[in-house]
């Protein structure tokens, strides 16, 4: 590989040939990725890593030569069970996308919008589209009932006090989501509003 590296270098190939040698990679790990899925689905579903010794399909995938992530094979075979077979969408399709992005919309897609999911793995940024999976996600605001209330239930972002949390967990985890307050001044600010 180092040798290959410095023959593009000394040959002093065009930024846009490397781009498309790049491009080109890409295409055929997404190639791979699918023929990967439909051979490790094949080995579980058939049981054939008992044939290769192995007691289960995890001890199988984690074997010195595969040496794969659990998460990863079941997240490959998923999308290729989910895609491929339930929606019968075409694997040339499903290459044009990277794996991660599939990853990402599988809690989100059905029959009804697979194809406009796929669409936006396919065109948008990954971080856009983790926006729009949240968004999607997200539920809508029920509306308040009218007239009193017998009980009214309120999160103040206030401390936690020193035997739930250390100061410095407190800082590091609450503070990144919120500021808290001392009870004090919250209760301040509920007496003067």
């Amino acid at each position: 590989m180092k040798k290959e590296i410095i023959k593009i270098k000394d040959e002093g190939l065009k930024i846009d040939l490397i781009h498309r040698r790049i491009v080109r990679l890409k295409q055929q790990g997404m190639a791979t990725f699918l023929e990967l899925a439909v051979c490790l689905k094949a080995v579980r579903d058939n049981k054939l890593y008992e044939k290769m010794d192995y007691e289960t399909f995890e001890a199988y995938i984690a074997s010195p030569e595969l040496g794969f992530d659990r998460g990863v094979v079941y997240k490959l075979i998923a999308i290729y069970e989910k895609f491929c077979e339930e929606f019968n969408v075409s694997p040339g399709t499903l290459m044009e996308i990277y794996w991660t992005k599939l990853r990402e919309i599988l809690p989100v897609v059905n029959k009804e919008n697979y194809e406009d999911w796929l669409l936006k793995a396919k065109n948008l940024s990954r971080s856009d589209l983790i926006e729009e999976i949240e968004e999607a996600r997200k539920l809508p605001t029920p509306e308040l009932p009218e007239g009193k209330y017998q009980v009214i239930y309120a999160d103040p972002p206030w401390e936690y006090g020193q035997e739930q949390h250390s100061k410095e967990k407190q800082e590091t985890v609450l503070e990144t989501h919120y500021s808290t307050m001392p009870t004090e001044d919250i209760c301040r600010s509920i007496h003067n509003n």
